[in-house]
């Protein structure tokens, strides 16, 4: 029986990613730390998943306080209930509509109307 052979022109590049020069000093850095292990799937990898998780929704929050010019707790008081508001009427129109089509497809008695 023939052994499977793989044909590539350069195999090197199929498990190299493309980073940046920063890019590998940043990682080549956390992985001499041990503050990310390079064997994701070790005893200690699913803590520092939980962690990426948590970095990634707080990046998210900080995100949406600086776009929103958020700069202290009234602000995100009233930019909830605006929010809140705005998701109120998206509801009201959208049942709107539903209302709408529902009583168009009753008055439809044959394929003429439709």
């Amino acid at each position: 029986m023939a052994k499977p052979y793989f044909y590539s022109s350069d195999i090197r590049e199929l498990h190299r990613a493309k980073l940046s020069s920063f890019q590998k000093n940043f990682y080549a850095k956390l992985y001499r730390l041990r503050i990310v292990e390079q064997k994701r799937f070790a005893v200690g990898g699913a803590k520092y998943t939980e962690d990426l998780k948590r970095f990634h929704r707080l990046q998210d929050e900080y995100l949406l306080l600086v776009k929103n010019d958020i700069k202290s707790v009234v602000d995100l008081v009233d930019f909830i209930s605006e929010q809140e508001e705005k998701i109120q009427q998206i509801e009201d129109r959208q049942k709107e509509i539903y209302r709408e089509s529902s009583s168009r497809k009753r008055s439809i008695k044959n394929e003429e109307q439709y």
